[in-house]
């Protein structure tokens, strides 16, 4: 089993948690992982001490409309 810990990002009035990705990240396994473009803004689903978190692309995200994995494990040192 591994903990997961609650960090804060930017949150809205039903708690949920959002990050702004800093950096571009193409992963190599886009059928697990999401594709990442600087400046889009993600729902944080999971948040744990390891590198990776769970996320989805908000409603309005650019990505969705690049029929790109919508949900999916990113690095957490390439969102703030």
């Amino acid at each position: 089993a591994h903990s997961t810990t609650t960090i804060s990002r930017s949150t809205n009035s039903t708690n949920t948690v959002y990050a702004t990705c800093i950096y571009d990240f193409a992963p190599e396994y886009p059928e697990t992982y999401m594709r990442l473009y600087q400046g889009e803004r993600i729902i944080v689903l999971e948040q744990n001490e390891h590198e990776w978190w769970k996320g989805r692309y908000t409603p309005t995200s650019a990505s969705l409309r690049k029929n790109q994995l919508t949900e999916g494990l990113f690095p957490k040192a390439f969102v703030t």
